[in-house]
């Protein structure tokens, strides 16, 4: 597109609509799927179904939309307020676009509370989409399984696709899911769970299909088995803080994106560098988790089960489930607790987290699990 800043309507809207319905499931306190994806349209009403918003939430979500895509900068802002049309948001929003706004926030998909915000300058990440866009200009579509108001997402399947000017085919959320096949020529957007999933379907891959994964660590069982199906794959290491860091297309040290090579990179994990431009993750240094693609903060989970009156501690520790990754939790309740404290604390618990953060195995006890040096020790699902 010409204008540096430019982004089409069809991407505006795929954006708007991701943002949209997360921001409304999190506010009603329901799931995206439940929110009727499929007869969302440029031309409904928001007062009106399927959304049926309220003052407040329209108020809300103009706050949010505003947000990611900086329109204080070009002050266009309150139109938001006045226009009840996903249409006329995005052209409010591609307005602002040309008026010079030049950057985007992102959430991050942590669960810790108010979540931080991410904020990139539209250059810089023009430089990203540069580098994996180059590598794929044989592509004919791309296949999208990420959501495209989050980071990776945005970069694939809007910033990359609108460069290639290929169609971006929505999986994302099963209402919107189209049924179609996997064709040669396409590259296809995924994380971890979402490949698994793929492998477990036994999912035809035909000839000359390209594969990018991110969002968390993929086992190397999942990626060896995901190597043989298509001819290329390519691990992609970032976060909502960075954006794109490094990449690589085998095993071993990623490889330091050429925009990041020579300057100060801040790191959400601890890595060991190999080289100069090649290094490897180790762990996280805020003491996250990532389940299905989500940084989920055990300390916060802990929490949340310590407010209930009957618990007298608790532990939450990450366990592999199926080659997924998600917590569990040690509870000793109080001596006083009534007989169906553990149906209490597990309906407690599905009403304040999230589905990533809701442990998925509990274990109960007197008292919590210690070594010989009192420290706290792992448990068994038994």
């Amino acid at each position: 597109m010409s204008d540096v800043n430019a982004l089409s309507n069809e991407a505006i809207w795929r954006i708007l609509r991701s943002l949209l319905a997360s921001e409304l499931a999190q506010l009603r306190g329901t799931d995206v799927s439940n929110l009727q994806l499929p007869e969302w349209n440029l031309q409904m009403s928001l007062q009106r179904a399927p959304l049926m918003l309220d003052s407040l939430e329209h108020l809300h979500l103009a706050g949010v939309v505003n947000r990611f895509f900086h329109l204080h900068e070009s002050g266009l802002e309150d139109y938001l307020l006045r226009y009840k049309e996903p249409q006329q948001w995005v052209e409010v929003i591609r307005q602002a676009r040309e008026k010079g706004s030049g950057k985007i926030s992102v959430s991050t998909s942590g669960s810790t509370g108010e979540p931080s915000i991410c904020t990139h300058e539209w250059a810089e990440l023009q430089q990203e989409v540069e580098f994996f866009a180059s590598r794929y200009t044989d592509r004919k579509r791309l296949i999208n399984d990420c959501p495209p108001h989050h980071l990776y997402g945005f970069i694939f399947s809007v910033l990359v696709a609108e460069k290639l000017q290929i169609p971006v085919i929505e999986r994302y959320q099963p209402g919107l899911a189209q049924a179609t096949q996997l064709e040669r020529g396409d590259l296809v957007i995924g994380f971890p769970q979402r490949w698994q999933f793929l492998l477990a379907s036994q999912t035809p891959v035909p000839d000359d299909c390209k594969a990018v994964s991110s969002a968390a660590p993929c086992p190397e069982d999942v990626m060896q088995r995901l190597r043989t199906k298509f001819s290329e794959v390519m691990e992609v290491y970032g976060a909502s803080e960075t954006s794109g860091v490094g990449w690589r297309k085998e095993p071993g040290p990623y490889q330091l994106l050429p925009h990041w090579q020579g300057k100060q990179v801040l790191m959400q994990d601890h890595v060991e560098w190999y080289t100069a431009e090649t290094f490897v993750p180790l762990r996280r240094l805020d003491g996250a988790v990532q389940v299905g693609g989500v940084n989920v903060f055990p300390s916060r989970v802990r929490q949340v089960l310590l407010n209930r009156s009957e618990v007298k501690d608790c532990a939450i520790r990450a366990f592999d489930k199926a080659g997924s990754t998600r917590l569990k939790a040690f509870v000793v309740f109080a001596d006083d607790v009534e007989h169906d404290a553990e149906f209490s604390l597990r309906s407690y618990a599905a009403e304040q987290l999230s589905s990533a953060e809701r442990p998925q195995h509990y274990k109960f006890g007197t008292s919590l699990p210690r070594n010989s040096l009192g420290k706290l020790s792992d448990w068994s699902l038994d």
